[in-house]
């Protein structure tokens, strides 16, 4: 990701851990982190640094998944995985996703590092796809349990697609998949 972000010369690109931002105290007055922090071996650190970083003022806004029960695409997706899959392919691509979902924790979270000013909003949108099997299909090669969908004969990868895409069929419009998705926005002031 870093090598095609770094084409765009106006941005400085850094890689480095969230959990230990190899940037001075109060660099910079916007700290975004889209879809992260869930997957942190530690939020509270991680949250540390990206208040840490923070210039006084400054503010920080990231997003998380909602939980997985309000995630139509997902739950099907997951009932899918542990058909044909099991359960432990299921659990090792899709425990993290959906692990941090309350407001009450993201607000700790916050709140723990002194940010203040903190507003949590819960947002629905519609995932759209024109062919929800294929969708499937194109998602699984994505996540990180790919080789094993990928090792299904090309009979059984449909087959996997298409379990899925019926228990979609509810969310199905003239249009195609019209799936509604949960995510939760957190913005907070650094004093």
């Amino acid at each position: 990701m870093l090598s095609v972000a770094r084409r765009n010369p106006q941005i400085e690109w850094h890689q480095g851990s969230a959990t230990e931002l190899p940037f001075a105290d109060g660099s910079f007055d916007v700290v975004v982190c889209q879809q992260g922090l869930q997957y942190f071996p530690d939020r509270a650190a991680a949250m540390r640094h990206m208040a840490r970083v923070l210039a006084p003022g400054g503010r920080i806004a990231l997003n998380v998944w909602g939980a997985l029960d309000r995630q139509p695409f997902y739950v099907a997706l997951v009932d899918g995985i542990v058909e044909f899959l099991g359960e432990e392919a299921a659990k090792s691509a899709f425990a993290l996703p959906f692990s941090l979902n309350t407001a009450a924790e993201l607000r700790m979270l916050a709140s723990d590092v002194g940010l203040e000013r903190i507003s949590i909003r819960f947002e629905h949108r519609t995932m759209r796809y024109p062919a929800p099997a294929k969708m499937v299909t194109g998602f699984m090669v994505a996540t990180p349990i790919a080789s094993q969908f990928q090792a299904l004969s090309v009979d059984r990868q449909r087959a996997f697609a298409d379990y899925v895409a019926d228990r979609l069929a509810g969310y199905v419009d003239d249009a195609g998949l019209a799936a509604p998705m949960e995510n939760h926005f957190l913005i907070a002031v650094k004093p």
